[in-house]
């Protein structure tokens, strides 16, 4: 099939999967730009022509691939990019310590509301809204972010959030050509259940019987489940690939912008961030497909999606820490890197991961709520008794404005139903009384 054809069948998959109001367009490359210097050493590993990336225009906050289609298409939004950087914020800023957790489950909120939009449930999509905005008390700004990111310096911070997701989806190219060609995987059964033993120690709250049942998860569900092994490992090669790439395009990147390297502490840093913002958005979308789901497996389901991702993310972070011990060894040392010097490299990765390790507690504690009330774990209010309560709280600007950008987001999305119709009424009414 000729590459124009393969891209039209691409481009129709995607029209699809993205809904038919979707607005998205192929990337042009800008030689000497960030993206461009980052796309140019991605080529360099997969070949040309092996992928193809695609800006969403308008919508709700995606970034994914379709590995299975040659050359791969790869989906990324500005709206994705913005809420990347705020949440980030949750995750870095000290100001926010004490309220990491509050923050994290208004944004996990927003954002299964955002994903469900786009999936058409739009009344889980109303309630999850509702929840994260009615009485907030911390008000973050998710809007769109594009151009104050561009004014950032060019450095490790900007390329993390700019590009360690984008780098992620390549990632799976790989993997999956790895995959297809029969390839041994990064590591042998007995270390990856290692990993998993690593994660499970981790989980002080989880009990012997359920551990043991995800241990033997890993090995029955290898492919389909989020804790199955060959899964893990397609995962955390993504998740290594990101991480060297990001690297080799931070230095490429501030090189010529200024002449510098990057500082390999505060890369590291960004990196763990940025490992933790993609993981939590990924969980926001899962948790949102899983709760608009009207089976009768929904409480198998929402337990599933509850008790097996923090033992997944924390397996992949240990199969990846011990990657990034090497590359930051062979990065400052070269190949001939010794013993004592790996043992340095290691010291960094596990400070940076020991140094963002009681927020993440924080934040994982405000994820777990919000998912907890997406999976009707608890009681849900009537939409009558949300939309009281939000009436009042339409005065004050912040509320309006974020208000109104989630109706715009429905409009963009064609969502209809009687609760955003409901809704729209309040945010017009309401728009013109501070008019």
């Amino acid at each position: 099939m000729a590459s124009a054809a393969r891209r039209a069948q691409a481009e129709a998959v995607l029209a699809i999967e993205l809904g038919p109001r979707a607005r998205f367009f192929l990337h042009q490359p800008a030689p000497g730009s960030p993206m461009g210097l980052v796309l140019d050493l991605v080529e360099r590993r997969l070949g040309a022509g092996s992928f193809d990336l695609y800006w969403l225009d308008l919508g709700s906050p995606e970034l994914f691939s379709l590995p299975g289609l040659s050359p791969c298409p790869v989906v990324y939004s500005r709206r994705h990019l913005s809420l990347s950087a705020c949440v980030r914020r949750v995750f870095s800023e000290p100001s926010l310590q004490q309220v990491a957790d509050e923050c994290a489950e208004q944004l996990a909120l927003k954002l299964m509301a955002e994903f469900a939009l786009r999936r058409g449930h739009v009344d889980f999509a109303v309630h999850a809204f509702l929840k994260s905005i009615v009485g907030k008390g911390i008000w973050l700004d998710d809007g769109d972010q594009t151009l104050v990111l561009e004014q950032e310096r060019k450095g490790e911070a900007y390329m993390a959030v700019w590009f360690y997701g984008l780098l992620h989806e390549l990632g799976h190219v790989e993997a999956a050509r790895r995959q297809q060609s029969g390839q041994r995987l990064l590591f042998s059964d007995t270390r990856a259940l290692g990993f998993i033993d690593v994660a499970l120690a981790q989980a002080v709250h989880y009990p012997a019987g359920l551990k043991n049942e995800i241990r033997q998860l890993a090995l029955a569900e290898r492919g389909s489940s989020m804790v199955g092994l060959d899964q893990l490992q397609c995962e955390a090669s993504a998740d290594m690939f990101a991480a060297e790439l990001l690297l080799a395009a931070t230095q490429a990147v501030m090189q010529q912008d200024r002449g510098d390297s990057p500082d390999t502490g505060r890369y590291l840093q960004e990196l763990v961030l940025l490992t933790q913002v993609v993981a939590l958005m990924d969980r926001c979308r899962g948790t949102a497909t899983v709760a608009c789901h009207a089976g009768a497996d929904l409480r198998t389901m929402a337990s599933a999606q509850l008790l097996l991702p923090p033992v997944a993310n924390a397996a992949r972070a240990a199969m990846v820490a011990s990657f990034l011990k090497l590359l930051l060894a062979r990065w400052a040392w070269g190949d001939g890197f010794s013993e004592a010097q790996l043992a340095t490299a290691g010291v960094l990765v596990d400070a940076a991961y020991a140094q963002f390790a009681p927020r993440v507690d924080r934040v994982e504690a405000g994820l777990s709520n919000a998912m907890r009330f997406a999976l009707r774990l608890v009681p849900w209010p009537s939409l009558a008794e949300q939309l009281q309560a939000l009436r009042s709280e339409l005065a004050m600007p912040l509320c309006l404005d974020e208000t109104q950008r989630f109706c715009d987001l429905a409009d963009q999305l064609g969502a209809e139903g009687e609760p955003l119709a409901a809704l729209r009424t309040m945010v017009a009414n309401a728009a013109r009384t501070h008019h």
